[in-house]
């Protein structure tokens, strides 16, 4: 019984651990994200007053 207990306790861990890891890798994706914005938005604003400009 103690090591099943001792496997369940190591499971808990690497699922914290999973969980852990997924919360880093959405935290990085949402800030690379808001810098592609930063990065789009301007450019677009650029694109549609050219084409204003040019029509």
């Amino acid at each position: 019984m103690t090591n099943q207990n001792e496997k369940i306790e190591a499971l808990k861990l690497e699922n914290e651990n999973l969980r852990l890891r997924l919360a880093t890798i959405k935290e990085d994706n949402k800030s690379h994200l808001t810098s592609w914005v930063w990065v789009l938005v301007p450019v677009m604003g650029m694109l549609v007053s050219l084409a204003n400009n040019i029509f």
